[in-house]
């Protein structure tokens, strides 16, 4: 199950083995910010284990990109901004993943903008 609420409203993850999350900080939440993405993961993915002392699964992260499109600096919906959200989502997991409770991540908006529209 992944948790929709914040970790301090959620009444949820007590019952859970593992906490799973999806967030997008730098896209949906500060977007084009990507120098706050390093310190709100790991604020988010701490305080979650804090709560309830269980492992963390970050299960959605990323940003969209329209293929082949680039900027310098980088902006959103460019192919160099969904590098720097990356760079910045990694800095957070290596520092997580040494703090021993994040037990995993996985992109979510990445390469499937580049795939046609349709059913």
């Amino acid at each position: 199950m992944v948790l929709a609420q914040s970790y301090a409203s959620d009444l949820a993850a007590q019952f859970l083995d593992v906490i799973c999350i999806n967030r997008y900080f730098g896209w949906y939440s500060d977007t084009g910010h990507s120098e706050l993405i390093t310190y709100q993961m790991i604020k988010e993915v701490t305080a979650w284990h804090d709560k309830h002392l269980k492992p963390v699964l970050v299960t959605e992260y990323g940003a969209g990109a329209l293929a082949g499109l680039h900027t310098d600096p980088p902006v959103v919906w460019t192919e160099d901004y969904q590098v720097v959200l990356m760079e910045q989502n990694f800095k957070a997991f290596d520092q997580l993943r040494e703090m021993g409770f994040l037990i995993g991540e996985m992109i979510w908006n990445f390469a499937d903008f580049a795939t046609p529209q349709g059913q």
